[in-house]
Order: C-alpha cells, then sequence, then structure tokens
C-alpha cells in the first residue's frame, strides 16, 4: 500500500464509505433525518517515526450530519458519542469491506498451504468469527 496510490485511494474510500454510512444510519434512527450529509478531512501518511513503511490515514470527521432545514439551507446536526457496540459495528464493517477490496486487488494465496486461503484476515460482516 506504501507504494500504491490507487490501492491507498482505495482503502482510504472504502474506510470513509462505512464511516458516513455509519453517520447517516445514526442520523436517520436516532435523529428521524431520512436524507443527510458528512464530512471529513484526511490525512496519508506512508511512513513512522522511525521512516518505516506504516501506511495510515489520521482523519477528523465531524461529529453529526448536514441535512437541509426548512428553508432548504444546511443545517448541521450533532448526533451523540458512540456506544461501544456502535464502535464494534463499525470496525467490523470496515475489516470486511477492507478484506473483500484486498483479496479483489491481491489474488495471492500461501504456496503449499492446505486451505489454500488467502493472506488477507478472514471475517464475516456480520460480526461473527471466521471459521
Amino acid at each position: 500500500m506504501v507504494y500504491e496510490a490507487c490501492l491507498t485511494n482505495d482503502v482510504l474510500n472504502v474506510f470513509i464509505r462505512v464511516l458516513f454510512g455509519e453517520a447517516r444510519r445514526r442520523a436517520h434512527r436516532l435523529l428521524g433525518l431520512r436524507s443527510s450529509q458528512c464530512g471529513a478531512v484526511t490525512f496519508v501518511q506512508r511512513y513512522g517515526d522511525a521512516l518505516n513503511a506504516n501506511p495510515h490515514f489520521h482523519c477528523l470527521c465531524i461529529d453529526g450530519v448536514y441535512a437541509a432545514g426548512s428553508d432548504g439551507r444546511p443545517e448541521f446536526h450533532q448526533l451523540p458519542a458512540p456506544k461501544d457496540e456502535d464502535v464494534l459495528r463499525l470496525t467490523t464493517r470496515i475489516l470486511c469491506q477492507r478484506s473483500i477490496l484486498l483479496e479483489a486487488s491481491r489474488p495471492w494465496t500461501r504456496s503449499g498451504s492446505a486451505t489454500g486461503r488467502s493472506f488477507v484476515a478472514e471475517s464475516r460482516c456480520d460480526g461473527g468469527s471466521a471459521r
């Protein structure tokens, strides 16, 4: 991922799509908003402090959503802090979608593996453990 800008962008896209989708679902469930928009700024960091390859993202996200007000202008609606279950669900969805992306872009399998499973950690999208 350090040397492949397209793959880095794809992984970031997965993260943002899942994060924003969860915020919109929470806004609908908790505030009754049918249509809303989110916002974030992300910086891609490709190396760690010791100049080791360590691609990761620094993301600043708004703590709510924007939705059209009665006059059609955007209004900000703050969401309550997520509960532990919300964070677990979000993390599981990100892991699942990222794994699907990496499976599609890197079809390697372990040589000599009895199972023939890929390097990418297996997970289930419903939060259950992989077999």
